[in-house]
C-alpha cells in the first residue's frame, strides 16, 4: 500500500477517533469500525477519480435517489410523524 493512501486512511482513522465512539454511536453503529474507515476511503478515492462530475452519472443517480425515495414515501411519513409529529403534509412540503 502506497504511502500515502496509509497516511489518508491512518488519518481517516484518527479523524474518527475510532477509539472513544460513544454508546449511541456504538449502539446505532453494528459493523467493524474499521470498515467504516475503507468505506471512508473508499469515497475519497471515488471522489478523486473525478466520475461524480460527468452530468450523466450525476443525474442517473439523482434518479435512483428519487425513484428509492418514492418508494419508501410512506415509511418515511411515518419514521419523521414518530420521530417529530410532523403530519404527512407538512412532511412532503418542508422535508
Amino acid at each position: 500500500m502506497p504511502s500515502s493512501r496509509l497516511l489518508s486512511i491512518k488519518s481517516s482513522a484518527q479523524f474518527l477517533d475510532l477509539e472513544s465512539i460513544n454508546a449511541k454511536t456504538a449502539h446505532t453503529y453494528k459493523g467493524d469500525p474499521m470498515s467504516l474507515v475503507s468505506t471512508i476511503e473508499k469515497q475519497r478515492l471515488f471522489s478523486a477519480s473525478g466520475q461524480a462530475k460527468d452530468i450523466q452519472f450525476r443525474k442517473q443517480q439523482l434518479q435512483k435517489l428519487q425513484d428509492l425515495l418514492k418508494a419508501n414515501e410512506e415509511l418515511l411519513f411515518t419514521a419523521i410523524y414518530n420521530d417529530f409529529k410532523k403530519s404527512k403534509f407538512e412532511t412532503y412540503l418542508t422535508e
